[in-house]
């Protein structure tokens, strides 16, 4: 067993102050590079960041809140507005929780998302529980009931933070295991439209002997038009937390309406420690079900030389359904591009090319992309500028191309000054 350092660190211009923080994550294994600790052999390593820490002072609830947020990666270096998942228990599950955002973002299967975990702060039970009736309950849980004025600090105060403070779009996701899966089906019940997707892990139905659950008609009855969506899991606990979640689902099953999407998914295999990996993973997975374009490649590299309009209509049509702009990522155009580039389809490629300058103007690669396809076209004058203007974006940041850069302008220095033959696509010009 290992205990990992991790830096985590605010970012750059903003008010949060910065830390260094030992996470205390005990992991059976786990690649140091990740966290980004210094050796004890000698070796100098730099840190690999996930996130940051902050604060906010609740007048709701009466305390300062911690919070550890991740930002994808670029999000300094670009102008995109990214989706909000809210994260309950986050100081135990932000790790995990970023790194299937990454991994699935990743390979076009959801986009990416600014994460914002919120730690529990030593009264768990008070936050994510609504009030009981039962009297032994009471007995056995004496501080809870203090879910409603949880959710009112969510969507008083922590959302418009947020938004304050991050370029965020309007579509917010909420997780949240065991009690937070519980609180889920408050915030349901008592504000639907709080969120604009759930996935519940493991919520703890049982809660009042399942009296609590009963009442979760009330959700379709307050919305009958409800849009949204839910993704629900039950590992392997049995007794009245299988049977509350079956009764939750019967409720979902009679009176969701169509507009509300979900799914209830029973992982026997999974225990209540570890099913909330899983769970994130399939429902985000579904959650996004659509996002990745069949047939990507086969679609952008068509002879008719319309596949990325295709591929740029599929994002428009990811937009109308999500309800906030969502432009075709800057890697997947990317990928597409050196595709074209390297069939000889030098026009498309620089139209593609040209695309991601346009969208994403602050970022070194795309200007540096553009710059192979204009070299390729022995566009040499506007290569050496489209390398020139990656350079000039790379190193505020020591971007970690930098070298990269430094060789291609020089390269195209040298080029035009030789004056020597340039070849397209095996002709002589």
């Amino acid at each position: 067993m290992k205990s990992i350092s991790t830096t985590i660190w605010s970012r750059p211009g903003s008010t949060l102050s910065a830390i260094a923080i030992i996470a205390g994550l005990w992991l059976t294994s786990a690649p140091t590079y990740l966290a980004g600790q210094s050796s004890d052999n000698g070796v100098n390593s730099t840190p690999f960041v996930i996130g940051h820490s902050a604060s906010i002072t609740s007048d709701i609830l009466g305390e300062d809140r911690p919070l550890l947020i991740h930002t994808p990666t670029g999000y300094e270096q670009s102008n995109v507005s990214y989706p909000v998942l809210y994260l309950l228990d986050g100081d135990g599950h932000f790790h995990h929780t970023t790194g299937v955002i990454q991994f699935l973002a990743a390979n076009n299967r959801m986009p990416d998302m600014i994460v914002v975990a919120i730690p529990n702060t030593g009264n768990r039970t008070h936050d994510l529980t609504p009030p009981q009736t039962e009297p032994d309950s009471t007995r056995q849980f004496p501080t809870a009931g203090g879910a409603s004025k949880f959710l009112q600090f969510l969507t008083d105060e922590l959302q418009p933070w947020v938004e304050s403070q991050y370029r965020t779009a309007p579509y917010n996701v909420l997780i949240g295991h065991s009690f937070g899966g519980l609180f889920i089906t408050e915030v349901l019940m008592e504000d639907a439209k709080a969120f604009n997707a759930y996935i519940s892990i493991s919520p703890s139905l049982w809660w009042d002997h399942e009296q609590y659950v009963e009442g979760a008609t009330s959700i379709f009855e307050k919305n009958p038009e409800l849009k949204g969506a839910l993704y629900m899991t039950m590992a392997s606990e049995g007794g009245e937390m299988l049977s509350g979640g079956w009764k939750m689902a019967g409720i979902l099953e009679k009176h969701a309406p169509d507009s509300f999407r979900w799914k209830w998914t029973h992982m026997p295999e999974e225990d209540h420690g570890s099913i909330p990996h899983r769970s994130t993973y399939d429902g985000l997975e579904w959650l996004f079900d659509g996002w990745s374009m069949p047939s990507l490649f086969e679609v952008a590299l068509a002879e008719d030389g319309e596949g990325l309009s295709r591929i740029n209509k599929h994002h428009d049509e990811l937009s109308e359904r999500f309800g906030f702009p969502i432009q075709t990522p800057e890697a997947l155009v990317n990928q597409v591009g050196y595709a074209l580039l390297g069939m000889g389809r030098l026009e498309h490629a620089l139209s593609a090319f040209k695309q991601n300058v346009e969208n994403f103007p602050n970022s070194a690669n795309v200007y540096d992309s553009q710059g192979d396809a204009l070299d390729a076209a022995c566009r040499l004058k506007e290569a050496r500028a489209s390398y020139a203007r990656a350079l000039e974006l790379g190193e505020p940041s020591n971007d970690s191309q930098l070298d990269l850069y430094k060789s291609n302008v020089a390269r195209l220095t040298e080029k035009i000054s030789s004056a020597e033959v340039c070849v397209v696509a095996g002709s002589e010009m």
